[in-house]
């Protein structure tokens, strides 16, 4: 009996030491190897679990019948460890990323792990079925760029960034693969750290003063903040965006805090800006003969002796353009443990104008913030706050134009006087520097985003993510023109503000199943959102001031004007999104979003937009294993339909207005009809890629055909007067756009004292109007089926005619007419270039860094209204271009300058639209050149620094092109869009509207790009 008890203790005791086991170990992040504090370990089948400390180290006991551990932190991929016989486990955790907030640390080295934003979310890119260009931190960090649109453009295949004109802070138009809209926007949407940004490009008076250049919003943006750009270009990328994707979206996220010790980074730069180019004007000799011609052709005596004194040679180029400082100082801070992160920067820009009058200063404030609650609770927050200012020169118009005086100011009268004060002479009119130096134009934009969020881990792969947004927007502007000679002085003020609110949640899934055969990675997203916008405005003007200088309107005699608005929109979306993937080499994707938007009609407020796209990795199947070269070979397809809602916020409902006078009674009149039918314009797009990575990634390249087809298109139709109303929105038209967009990155040399790494992208595109009936006319613009956008229209010049010294023009049948025949018009160009481009090349040798830059367009002309003003304005106070020097004057003469008299414009139409005007657009420009000195890594030490990098840089060093004007990269019309949509006629009729749509490439007097030279220090402590 005792043998029995002594054996069953003996047993027991041999059991228990044998069931208990005790497990220890240590998990770190498999991004950066740093400790992982609150990983939840526990038993697979079990309730038993512990948290990692602080040092990521764990200790849990086991029995003999479990047989997994798994491993669990909110944004890290869970994994589960099989117990073998060992008692030490240690757990490398990979980053699964959060929706909306890219890891810092991935950013900077995303060009290796290759994750891009997609819009709600993240992705490999190696795993996408969509097309996606990027521009990444490192190429804007070792080239400073002055914005966030200098940034992207010709970096990113497909993508076209157009300057409306080189004004400090003035706006931009993007366009990505073409122009699909006429009469609604064309501008992609931006997302801003999660936030769609209601960028409107003008928020200025627009022709009300001729602030034609915008101002626009990623100005308010510091652009050493932005860790990444994301360019969404096919319809399965941007679907998930629906009603406001058909032009594409770019994605920008801003960097964040990181797990480590703080640390400061100091960038600071200085340079100076100077026009890069100026054109042939007359000087005094040659003016003084071009108007002793003159006054022979028109018979007449000259009316002043003074007209003809040589005594002065004034070139006014030399006096509007002036050398302008550029500086730049930021500070920021990052840092955070496993807990909390943050980043914090402040910074200062500063842009002198190269013309009087005109300049930029901008202060902003970011704080990115991210706070590890538990380990299945995360919050965070991105808050941005800028304050802009933007004095202007009135560009882009001909009543007080300064680029057109300027140019037509003759050269033999003084711009100072003796002691130094302005030259004012009464009988040349006024002094355009006195213009350009005493009339205000100014606006100041106050810019606050804030993206708040909280992400909640329900189960394992399964997470809940609700973001509140708000932007506001405050923006005011002001004109004043002075009290000068007969006029008493004018002043505009005007104020708008634009408050957005939003919600967006989001319920995501993660799953990774593996079995014996398959492994099925599905990854799906179903949300919600809500976005609300109001709009305030309030416009004064007054006139008959009694002292220069002060212009508040109170102190005005007359107030001629007071007028507000209010309007309000709103959108709500649902979306979702499905990714499958089988054994990483099959892949499908299916994104559905449904927008109901307050813009249209009673039963059209809803839109659905679909897309499906599916991926090939041929590199994974066996038949490629040896082919040991080619890393990664991918083929794709997609399909869908995106829609464009930027039209009025009314537009679909009968409208009246107030001010109204019936018999000397107030009341309303009707000013919009009801469109009970109004919808969304909607574009379909195809998409075939081609994605290949060879010699250990060494060389990558993209390859994407697409067809884009936009329908519906909102266009506005003329009514007769007897309606009562002037044009009719609705839905009606068609553009396609197709194209094939190339992209190479290439690593030539890596050895360890010198690098050299190449970037080249080209994009080739044909736009035509597919459905739009009967001809459309904008001033020299055209819209007309089976031509591109933006087509030029007007006459072919056919020389000068020796007799008469008039313009000869072709007529329908092919000979020279005089151009008195508007049917004689034809198609004499097209604004929208055939291919456009960029390439860099990044050398490095040591400690030191070196890139150039450069970016091109073909194919695409200009309309240089600056030439045809200057033939068209009238002698004796104007003068213009040396050319003009060679103007016909006898009969016989042989040029191609026609006679000069006061009938420019006239019956001969010297002066008309024609192919005299219309030029070649192209160019190649060495857009940025930069050579960099970074401090070695052990001499920083020594200072208890982490970098420090000085640096040289110039901007637009120097571009090649044919084009005689300032720069052929300008949009003068682009924020025409207030009358984008109303077409004041159709037929082949002039017409005085000019739209930005479908006016683009036209040169009115834009305000000329700057040569700029940087000096640039960064360290970091």
């Amino acid at each position: 009996m005792k043998t029995w008890i002594i054996f069953i203790l003996i047993f027991a005791t041999y059991q228990v030491s044998f069931s208990q086991k005790i497990i220890q170990g240590k998990v770190i992040s498999g991004q950066d190897q740093t400790p992982l504090f609150g990983v939840n370990v526990e038993i697979v089948g079990k309730k038993q679990s512990q948290f990692t400390d602080i040092n990521g180290n764990y200790t849990i006991e086991l029995t003999d019948s479990d047989q997994k551990i798994r491993f669990s932190l909110i944004a890290y991929e869970v994994q589960e460890i099989e117990i073998l016989t060992e008692n030490i486990i240690n757990v490398s955790l990979s980053p699964r990323f959060s929706q909306l907030v890219l890891d810092e640390k991935l950013l900077e080295k995303r060009k290796r792990s290759q994750v891009v934003s997609v819009g709600y979310g993240t992705a490999n890119k190696g795993d996408l079925m969509s097309s996606i260009a990027s521009v990444y931190q490192e190429d804007i960090s070792a080239q400073p760029v002055l914005n966030v649109a200098q940034a992207m453009s010709g970096r990113a295949a497909g993508v076209w960034i157009l300057p409306n004109s080189g004004t400090p802070g003035g706006g931009i138009s993007a366009r990505i693969r073409g122009v699909n809209s006429i009469g609604s926007g064309c501008e992609p949407l931006y997302v801003l750290d999660g936030i769609p940004l209601n960028n409107y490009n003008n928020y200025g008076m627009g022709s009300a003063l001729s602030f034609n250049q915008g101002t626009d919003l990623f100005n308010a943006i510091n652009p050493n903040d932005i860790a990444s750009v994301d360019v969404l270009k096919d319809a399965a990328a941007a679907t998930i965006y629906g009603s406001r994707g058909a032009n594409g979206v770019i994605l920008i996220n801003t960097h964040r805090g990181k797990a480590q010790r703080t640390s400061i980074r100091l960038s600071s730069y200085i340079g100076v800006q100077n026009v890069s180019k100026k054109l042939p004007l007359m000087n005094t000799d040659q003016y003084v003969n071009v108007l002793q011609s003159f006054f022979k052709n028109i018979n007449q005596n000259p009316p002043r002796p003074d007209l003809f004194d040589k005594t002065v040679n004034t070139d006014w180029q030399s006096v509007f353009f002036r050398p302008a400082t550029i500086q730049n100082h930021e500070i920021s801070m990052t840092g955070g443990n496993e807990k909390t992160r943050f980043y914090t920067s402040l910074a200062y820009f500063k842009q002198d104008g190269i013309i009087y009058g005109s300049g930029t200063d901008r202060l902003s404030l970011r704080l990115n913030l991210d706070h590890q609650v538990s380990n299945r609770l995360r919050v965070g927050a991105s808050v941005m706050g800028s304050y802009n200012r933007q004095d202007m020169i009135i560009e882009d118009g001909t009543v007080g134009n300064t680029n057109m005086q300027r140019i037509f100011t003759r050269p033999n009268i003084a711009a100072y006087n003796a002691d130094g004060s302005l030259y004012d002479d009464p009988r040349s009119g006024d002094n355009p520097l006195y213009l350009l130096k005493n009339i205000k134009n100014n606006n100041q934009l106050l810019n606050l985003n804030a993206n708040l969020f909280a992400e909640i881990e329900i189960a394992n792969g399964l997470l809940w993510r609700s973001s509140l947004m708000t932007s506001l927007i405050n923006f005011s502007e002001s004109h004043y023109f002075p009290v000068y000679r007969q006029n008493t002085g004018t002043a505009i003020v005007r104020n708008l503000q634009d408050y957005m609110w939003g919600i967006d949640n989001t319920l995501s899934y993660n799953k990774l199943i593996e079995g014996a055969v398959a492994k099925h990675q599905i990854n799906a997203l179903v949300g919600y959102g809500l976005q609300s916008t109001t709009t305030d405005r309030l416009t004064g003007t007054a006139s008959g001031f009694g002292i220069a200088g002060i212009n508040t309107l109170g102190a005005a005699s007359t107030k001629t004007d007071i007028s507000t608005f209010a309007g309000a929109w709103a959108l709500q979306s649902y979306f979702s999104r499905l990714n499958y993937s089988l054994n990483d080499k099959y892949f499908v994707s299916l994104n559905f979003r449904v927008d109901g938007s307050s813009r249209f009609a009673a039963n059209k407020k809803y839109g659905y937009f679909p897309s499906l796209a599916a991926g090939w990795k041929i590199s994974k199947e066996n038949f490629m294993q040896k082919i040991t070269y080619i890393d990664n070979l991918k083929i794709r397809g997609s399909w869908g339909l995106t829609g464009n809602q930027e039209i009025g916020n009314y537009t679909s409902l009968a409208l009246y207005s107030g001010g109204a006078s019936y018999l000397s009674q107030s009341g309303y009149a009707p000013v919009n009809p009801a469109n009970p039918n109004l919808s969304w314009e909607t574009t379909e797009q195809v998409n075939i890629g081609l994605d290949l990575e060879m010699f250990n990634n060494r060389i990558s390249f993209t390859a994407d055909f697409y067809i884009k087809n936009t329908r519906d298109l909102l266009v506005s139709l003329s009514l007769p007067t007897t309606s009562g109303y002037s044009s009719f929105i609705q839905n009606g038209g068609g553009i396609q756009n197709k194209g094939i967009e190339l992209a190479l990155e290439t690593q030539n040399i890596l050895s360890k004292n010198f690098k050299w790494t190449s970037n080249f992208n080209i994009a080739f595109n044909q736009n035509k109007v597919t459905s739009i009936g009967a001809d459309i006319v904008s001033n020299a613009s055209i819209l007309r089926e089976n031509y591109s956008v933006s087509s030029f229209f007007g006459w072919k010049t056919l020389g000068i005619d020796p007799q008469t010294g008039n313009r000869l023009y072709e007529d329908r049948d092919g000979k020279p007419t005089t151009a008195s025949n508007d049917l004689d018009k034809q198609i004499i160009g097209n604004a929208i270039p055939q291919w456009i481009g960029g390439f860099s090349n990044n050398f490095a040798y040591k400690n030191f860094d070196f890139s150039v830059y450069t970016q091109f367009t073909y194919g695409n002309q200009v309309l240089n209204l600056l030439k045809l003003r200057a033939y068209g304005n009238s002698f004796p106070n104007n003068s213009g271009f040396s050319e003009m020097a060679n103007a016909w004057q006898n009969v016989g003469d042989q040029t191609n300058i026609p006679r000069l008299d006061t009938n420019l414009g006239g019956t001969f139409g010297n002066t008309r639209y024609s192919t005299t005007f219309v030029e070649n657009g192209s160019f190649l420009r060495i857009q940025n050149l930069t050579l960099g000195y970074n401090l070695p890594e052990k001499l920083g030490k020594k200072f208890a620094l982490q970098n420090l990098r000085l640096y040289l840089t110039a901007y637009n060093l120097y571009n090649f092109t044919a084009y005689s004007g300032y720069d052929p990269e300008v949009n003068s019309f682009a924020t025409n869009q207030s009358s984008a949509a109303n077409f004041a006629s159709q037929g082949t009729g002039s017409n005085p509207t000019s739209t930005g749509n479908i006016s683009m490439g036209a040169d009115n007097g834009a305000y000329p790009k700057a040569r700029t030279y940087l000096i640039g220090l960064q360290i970091g402590f």
